[in-house]
């Protein structure tokens, strides 16, 4: 399947407080990871807020997972990738820009790993 670079989309979960400010975290993720999926020939169909209700319209999922990578065919695109951008619970504060980039960063590895680029290794957690 033939894809350009780059992140594709963007998905904010837009019943919750500051709706506007996740789609500001999302946009600046996308900019930052573009040299990189533009290097690797990556392509990510959407990048999606992630949270603990589906209140934002999002899916919800359980508290312990920071991202998720929904990978596509064998190939070099993901068809989505969540980040969770907020604590887990009613207050759905932001967390800070380093973790959301750290989870981003996780899911990109575990893109390369679907792609069979890596493996589970202790390359893996470094």
């Amino acid at each position: 399947m033939a894809e350009t670079t780059g992140i594709k989309s963007l998905a904010h979960n837009t019943g919750l407080a500051d709706a506007s400010q996740a789609l500001q975290v999302l946009q600046r993720i996308q900019r930052e990871f573009a040299p990189l999926l533009q290097k690797r020939g990556w392509a990510v169909r959407k990048l999606q807020e992630m949270c603990c209700c589906a209140k934002g319209g999002g899916v919800a999922r359980a508290p312990g997972v920071l991202g998720m990578n929904h990978s596509g065919a064998k190939g070099k695109y993901s068809t989505k990738i969540e980040i969770r951008l907020r604590e887990p619970g009613s207050s759905h504060a932001f967390k800070d820009y380093e973790s959301e980039v750290r989870a981003a960063a996780e899911e990109k590895v575990e893109f390369k790993q679907h792609l069979g680029e890596l493996t589970y290794t202790s390359e893996y957690y470094k």
